[in-house]
């Protein structure tokens, strides 16, 4: 057969989280005990105003295209959440709503990458971004460092004239850490120097937070506003507000990239859902407890998790300050041998735990990162717990070379 395939496309490859929840549907098919730690979707309720909004919408027949940049009542209302939250306020010909937050990364990548420019990223990263950026025929240059943040001296170190894009992920997932306010003002000073480079901000955690003391983390734009021109805020509806299904991302950045970015929506998806769109509306007007009562069940479930995870020999992880991940440090585990198989790497450790004691986790590879697994605590505590506890009986069996 032909070779119809465009070079874009041939190393691109199906999610590995898609791939693994297969995998676990099929063992739940032969009754195994399959415990799933692996999807990044929030396992509690979709915000009621939002359910309520939609409902309304159907019932109302409001199921019609909108502008490719979303309705100016959702662009509005998302401004105003910015500026609550940042004290920066954007115009609506600043924003563009997208289908998820994904498409808006996608279509932001599209609209400013070219063939031989270069984005720097750190690793671990979601998963996503090296394939996203690769399907623009662009380069991607992968910062590794212990502090799992980009530094200036790593700004240093990897800008050079093929660079386009900085994008920089806090909270991170799949690390859970934040940047500081003195972190990023570090930043700002390093990238007035390169006024060619755009800032892409993955915020769609922002608002997930463990810290009682603060409600959102930094922004790049509020704390160098004279970078405005420059960043590119992404964000949505689907980690903050549980919407996930409802597929709604946006973002906010110069009005000269986002009127493209929109240009670019209205030749591939088109508009968002206007049912979707009106549910977010909702969302983002809300002013009951629900972001803050989802927090403090998330901060009281990551204590329980950490205090379990520390009686395990020989595992460490880095504490999360956002989101609603832990990434485990298993080096200690790598060159183990269980029952004959020799653990060569994390997906090795991942894929062995998965067949054996049926708990489903993401391998730091799968983040550019080995030695590492992530697990959500997006479930049950009961689930984490009883996982850990199968996790322990796993390392337990393992035995040197």
């Amino acid at each position: 057969m032909n070779d119809y395939l465009s070079l874009r496309v041939k190393d691109i490859k199906e999610s590995l989280t898609l791939r693994l929840v297969n995998k676990a549907l099929e063992l739940k098919k032969e009754n195994k005990p399959v415990i799933s730690l692996a999807i990044g979707e929030p396992d509690w309720t979709c915000i009621k105003s939002a359910k309520e909004a939609a409902v309304n919408a159907i019932e109302n027949n409001q199921s019609k295209y909108t502008s490719a940049n979303g309705m100016i009542e959702l662009r509005k209302a998302i401004s105003n959440k910015f500026e609550k939250l940042y004290n920066i306020k954007y115009c609506e010909n600043e924003i563009s709503v997208a289908s998820g937050a994904k498409f808006s990364l996608t279509s932001a990548f599209h609209s400013i990458l070219d063939e031989g420019d270069e984005t720097i990223f750190l690793a671990p990263y979601w998963l996503s971004y090296p394939d996203m950026v690769r399907l623009t025929g662009s380069k991607i240059r992968i910062i590794k460092n212990d502090s799992f943040k980009i530094t200036v001296q790593d700004l240093k170190n990897n800008i050079n004239e093929k660079t386009k894009v900085l994008l920089l992920n806090s909270p991170s997932n799949p690390s859970g850490v934040i940047y500081s306010k003195e972190e990023l003002l570090c930043l700002a000073v390093e990238l007035r120097k390169h006024p060619k480079i755009i800032i892409i901000s993955d915020e769609i955690y922002n608002e997930i937070i463990f810290d009682e003391n603060i409600s959102h983390s930094h922004n790049l734009v509020s704390l160098a506003p004279d970078l405005k021109n420059r960043i590119i805020c992404i964000n949505g509806a689907s980690k903050t507000y549980a919407m996930t299904g409802y597929r709604i991302g946006w973002a906010l950045g110069p009005k000269e990239i986002i009127a493209k970015m929109t240009a670019y929506q209205s030749q591939t998806t088109g508009s968002a859902s206007q049912i979707s769109q009106i549910a977010t509306i909702a969302a983002l007007e809300d002013n009951t407890s629900y972001i803050k009562d989802v927090n403090k069940s998330l901060l009281e479930k990551k204590l329980i998790i950490c205090k379990a995870l520390d009686k395990i020999e020989n595992l460490s992880y880095i504490e999360p300050e956002g989101a609603f991940y832990i990434f485990i440090n298993i080096q200690k585990f790598i060159h183990k041998v269980y029952k004959n198989k020799i653990i060569n790497n994390s997906e090795d450790f991942a894929n062995i735990l998965l067949n054996n004691y049926y708990i489903v986790t993401l391998a730091g590879q799968y983040f550019g990162l080995d030695g590492y697994i992530r697990i959500t605590l997006a479930t049950s505590t009961s689930n984490i717990l009883e996982s850990l506890k199968r996790l322990e009986d796993f390392t337990s069996e393992l035995k040197d070379k």
